[in-house]
């Protein structure tokens, strides 16, 4: 158990008078209990005072669950149980009776549509389309909806957090080697995301890694200009005088890195090597405003003033960053125009300005992982921003 990220969660529930928080995405369960679940059907009952509880279904891998707290199997998964969520269901229902005693109202984020993925997404179950209604249901003290709160539990990471998401980076940066080492005339895009994505799963078993997952998107040539709008990957081949683009997800063990890079094939010309050099610099600027106190909509306004100063303004057209580390884009303000978000010490963030030109078909984006530290910041991808 992470004792850092327990006292958040403990302090969460005291101060709004919560008998206990219900987690269940796979994002709320790596944040709260370090646990990536296989299936996605984990549930995790968090009380203001007592041993939290983690229930896995039947045919969920026993070695990989979380130590420092009680754990107990519902019926997912047997044959011939017709409803196994009624079990489930039950089983919270007694505990909360013995851990909630004065029946405090509980809560979960109830309005989140969209979860990351857990290990077997291809494969994963749907939950119960009444799920909602059965835990609002569940306790006695009633529900209170806190969703604006729980969604602050994602914004500071703990120092182990921080470790982790690291760890996220360093394999992330196996992938980058790969993309500048491959890239050459007559590949496509396509193959070159093949032999990045296979170069980051192979790093699974080594050093920590359990579960190492990438989705790389090689966008190159006229393709490069829709960096900023989507990631996709193309049979296109590349050809010399291109810019290539990656942009690069990556989870290890259900913690999230989000980078981007671009290189060349062969000689390019020198409105792009400008184009590059504005975004480079875009981006030096934006990190050397990063610290705890600084306000995220200022920052973005300072960025893209200098991009619209150097004739670029209309070729920006998305947001400064966004938090990671639980997500591929946790929850949180972004960092874009008119942000409120006040950056904290142990937030995790992304600086990605970018420069998409069609005329000239060319898109450049570069893109870290930053942690907001007292007087400044740590970039947790290390891995050289250049043209190769």
């Amino acid at each position: 158990m992470d004792k850092e990220r327990d006292g958040l969660i403990r302090h969460f529930l005291l101060e709004n008078n919560i008998g206990a928080i219900i987690f269940w995405r796979p994002e709320e369960l790596v944040m709260a209990t370090g646990y990536y679940p296989l299936w996605g059907l984990s549930f995790c009952l968090y009380p203001d005072y007592g041993e939290p509880i983690v229930y896995v279904p039947a045919l969920e891998p026993k070695d990989q669950l979380p130590n420092g707290f009680l754990i107990k199997e519902f019926e997912w998964g047997k044959l011939n149980v017709v409803n196994p969520w009624a079990g489930l269901y039950q089983m919270v229902q007694q505990d909360l009776c013995t851990l909630n005693p004065n029946k405090l109202p509980i809560t979960f984020q109830k309005t989140a549509s969209q979860s990351s993925l857990s290990q077997i997404a291809a494969e994963e179950p749907a939950l119960p389309l009444d799920l909602i209604e059965n835990l609002i249901q569940i306790s006695e003290g009633g529900f209170k909806n806190y969703d604006n709160e729980i969604v602050e539990l994602f914004v500071i990471k703990t120092v182990l957090e921080i470790e982790r998401i690291k760890l996220a980076n360093k394999i992330a940066v196996t992938g980058l080697e790969c993309f500048y080492r491959n890239i050459r005339v007559g590949l496509t895009e396509v193959e070159l995301s093949s032999l990045v994505e296979s170069k980051i799963q192979s790093q699974t078993g080594n050093s920590g890694v359990r579960y190492a997952k990438a989705w790389a998107f090689v966008m190159s040539g006229i393709n490069s200009i829709f960096g900023g709008t989507f990631g996709r990957n193309s049979g296109r081949r590349l050809e010399n005088g291109d810019i290539v683009l990656l942009e690069l997800a990556v989870c290890v063990n259900g913690y999230w890195s989000d980078l981007t890079r671009v290189g060349t094939i062969g000689d390019i010309c020198e409105e792009k090597q400008h184009i590059f050099s504005v975004v480079k610099s875009a981006y030096n600027l934006a990190l050397g405003l990063v610290k705890s106190g600084s306000n995220a909509g200022e920052i973005d306004r300072k960025v893209r003033e200098y991009i619209t100063h150097n004739g670029f303004g209309e070729y920006y057209q998305h947001a400064l960053g966004h938090h990671v580390g639980f997500r591929y884009h946790d929850y949180g303000q972004s960092l874009r125009p008119n942000s409120e978000l006040i950056l904290k010490e142990g937030m995790v963030i992304t600086i990605e300005p970018g420069i998409y030109v069609p005329e000239i078909e060319v898109g450049v984006s570069m893109e870290d992982n930053v942690l907001v530290k007292k007087n400044g910041y740590e970039i947790l991808s290390r891995h050289p921003i250049d043209l190769y």
